[in-house]
C-alpha cells in the first residue's frame, strides 16, 4: 500500500500513529510537505523549501494581520496553496509519488490544490484522494479490508 500524505507544514507524526502506517510492514508513505516532517523513519519526505523573495514575505505578513487581507491573500499567486503546487507539480519525485498511489490524503487546507492537481494528472483512476484525517482513516480501513 503507497500512501501519499500532504502536510506543508510537515506535522505528520500525529497522523502516521493515528493511521497506523509507521507499524505496517506493507505501507510504504511519502509525505509532501514545505519543511521537514517532524518524522523521519519509515517515511520519505520530500521537503520543497519555500522560495519566497523578500517583498513577498513583507505583502504576506502585511496582509496577514486581518481577516480583509487574508482573503485578498487567498486571491493572490502569493496564497500557500497556490505557492506549493506550483512547486510541487514540477518536482518529479513528487509525480512518482502520485503515480503509484493506493492512496492521497491533504491533511492541511494548503495542501488542496496540489492534492487535487496531482491526482487529476498522474495517480492511477482507483486511487482516492481525500481532504482530511478522518476520511483518509476511514478509507485505509476499506482499503486494508478489501485486500
Amino acid at each position: 500500500m503507497n500512501v501519499v500524505l500532504i502536510a506543508p507544514s510537515g506535522g505528520i507524526a500525529a497522523p502516521l500513529e493515528r493511521l497506523g502506517l509507521l507499524t505496517r510492514d506493507d505501507a510504504t508513505v511519502t509525505a509532501i510537505t514545505w519543511s521537514p516532517a517532524d518524522v523521519a523513519e519509515g517515511v520519505e519526505v520530500v521537503a520543497l523549501g519555500r522560495p519566497v523573495s523578500a517583498p513577498a514575505r513583507a505583502v504576506t505578513r502585511l496582509l496577514s494581520t486581518n481577516a480583509i487581507g487574508r482573503n485578498l491573500l487567498r486571491l493572490t499567486p502569493l496564497d500557500g496553496g497556490r505557492r506549493l503546487a506550483r512547486v510541487a507539480l514540477k518536482d518529479p519525485r513528487v509525480q512518482a509519488a502520485f503515480r503509484g498511489a493506493d492512496l492521497i490524503a491533504v491533511l492541511e487546507r494548503d495542501g488542496i490544490l496540489t492534492g487535487w492537481k496531482g491526482t487529476r494528472r498522474w495517480a492511477p483512476a482507483q486511487a482516492p484522494s481525500v481532504y482530511g484525517l478522518a476520511p483518509a482513516e476511514t478509507l485505509l480501513k476499506t482499503l486494508t479490508a478489501a485486500a
